[in-house]
């Protein structure tokens, strides 16, 4: 939303607001200059004026109309927020987007996102919902290094007992979160 000087014309800020909306990859913005309120909708790619905000439901229904998700269940499920780390703007696109490919059905996602952006914290959250939603039940979680094994193991814990270190001693199908711990699983050819 941008909001202008009452004296100022509403238009005058959507041009600025739909910059925003771009770069949120949401589909609505809004200009308003304190007495009108202008609402540019992407998915109709029209300017309106309008009475008043729309409630944040009544947003939800219309983006998933339009982007007919079926069943958007695990979009709903909250984020799981510890200790003031909220997603960025950029990991909550990259945790819609990639469970808006597997509720369509895709079997592989691939995330490619730089190096410190969170890729854990997106994969936590990805799961997190799904999990919580019913979509999913197990993961297991690969890495390359020792240190994202702990990091990755860590970032998981808010599934307490769900989760488990596998090791070849204790490969088990009860638990919902696997960790490789050795080489031993997997070795080198």
């Amino acid at each position: 939303m941008k909001l202008k000087k009452a004296s100022k014309d509403v238009l005058s800020g959507l041009e600025q607001a739909k910059r925003y909306m771009n770069l949120l990859n949401v589909s609505f913005a809004y200009a308003t200059n304190g007495i009108e309120i202008v609402e540019y909708d992407r998915t109709t790619k029209k300017a309106k004026r309008i009475e008043n905000f729309p409630t944040p439901e009544e947003l939800w229904e219309r983006k998933v109309a339009y982007e007919g998700i079926i069943d958007p269940d695990p979009l709903k499920v909250p984020y799981k927020i510890a200790e003031r780390k909220k997603p960025r703007y950029y990991q909550y696109i990259a945790v819609e987007r990639a469970i808006k490919a597997i509720l369509n059905g895709q079997k592989r996602v691939l995330l490619t996102m730089a190096t410190g952006c969170g890729k854990t914290y997106v994969a936590f959250q990805i799961f997190w919902k799904l999990y919580h939603a019913g979509k999913v039940r197990r993961v297991l979680y690969l890495v390359d290094r020792v240190f994202l094994r702990e990091q990755a193991y860590n970032a998981f814990e808010p599934f307490g007992n769900a989760r488990i270190e596998l090791t070849s001693e204790n490969i088990t199908m009860s638990k919902d979160l696997f960790r490789n711990l050795s080489n031993t699983l997997f070795k080198e050819r």
